[in-house]
């Protein structure tokens, strides 16, 4: 898995809820205190690290790519968001978390959860090594010492996920745990609605909305849904434009599309109609990257009425 995402793309945008992670590592200390803070498979420092640092706490990040043995410390809060889902051997992260903890340290997790998959799908990613229920995760944290405080889907920082926090304890008890729902189908459901969309949605995202009428797509998001996108555009005499907050992104497109940071092509979306001789209402502008929809149509809107997001995921059976 390591020489897996060793050449992953550093995260720009942050795709999560900011404000829900602080309030709940908030709830454990007070501001005056001095917490020493890890972040567990953090890919980049994005602004929620800093504001941490902010609250002047000493925050550690790691990414799953890098060498748990250059940890030294031992913390008093341990964060692993979205991560576990990506790890062959979950043994081992515990037995890191035990290793990096003290009594009473606290232990944030959000992951997807199984029980949501027939109705977002959103958690069934390729990569994905691990499926968690709020129950075999509390199991699995209390065979390593971690006693499970709370657990929540509504304060998770991303929709198709839930957050558990845990308190090491240094030997948990064995819960007690609730008769377990039908994971299996819950998964066959939400693994249906991803095979029709990959299927069927690219070209009914083109079809619904008419989009043959226009002359340019600008398509903001270089990621899978771009892909899929291109796979319907393939042959035809579109021009297409890839906008990405990333320029490191620049390099996964082809000869077919040429690429601008998003403010560039918006400050110059008048010269661009100039020197290519179209109007407005010849550049439509789709959105792959839903979860940033509310950032990212508010800055479109203002040059065009022409906005539209690729959201695979709303597709059902």
């Amino acid at each position: 898995m390591k020489a897996y995402y060793c050449d992953q793309v550093i995260h720009i945008a942050e795709d999560y809820d900011i404000e829900k992670r602080i309030s709940i590592i908030q709830n454990f200390f007070r501001a005056e205190q001095i917490v020493t803070l890890l972040d567990y498979g953090s890919n980049s420092e994005r602004h929620f690290h800093h504001r941490l640092r902010q609250l002047e706490w000493e925050v550690d990040t790691i990414d799953v790519i890098s060498d748990e043995r250059t940890l030294k410390n031992k913390y008093d809060i341990i964060t692993s968001y979205f991560v576990l889902e990506h790890i062959l051997s979950l043994d081992e992260i515990f037995e890191t978390f035990r290793d990096l903890s003290t009594l009473q340290t606290k232990l944030i997790i959000e992951v997807p959860g199984v029980e949501i998959y027939d109705r977002d799908y959103s958690g069934l990613l390729h990569e994905h090594q691990q499926h968690f229920q709020i129950t075999s995760l509390q199991a699995l944290a209390a065979r390593f010492g971690f006693n499970m405080l709370s657990s929540s889907w509504d304060d998770c920082s991303r929709k198709f996920g839930f957050v558990s926090v845990f308190e090491f304890v240094g030997h948990a008890e064995k819960p007690v745990l609730a008769p377990v729902m039908d994971a299996p189908s819950r998964y066959m459901k939400g693994r249906e609605c991803q095979v029709q969309a990959n299927t069927y949605y690219p070209q009914k995202f083109f079809e619904d909305f008419g989009l043959r009428r226009f002359k340019v797509f600008a398509i903001w998001g270089i990621n899978e849904n771009f892909e899929k996108l291109m796979s319907v555009l393939k042959g035809g005499m579109e021009s297409i434009v890839a906008l990405d907050m990333n320029p490191d992104k620049a390099g996964y497109v082809d000869d077919r599309s040429v690429y601008f940071h998003p403010s560039k092509f918006i400050e110059g979306f008048e010269v661009f109609l100039e020197e290519t001789g179209l109007v407005s209402d010849d550049v439509c502008f789709i959105c792959t990257a839903p979860s940033h929809v509310k950032d990212i149509e508010p800055r479109i809107r203002c040059i065009s009425n022409n906005f539209f997001t690729y959201d695979p995921s709303a597709t059902s059976v």
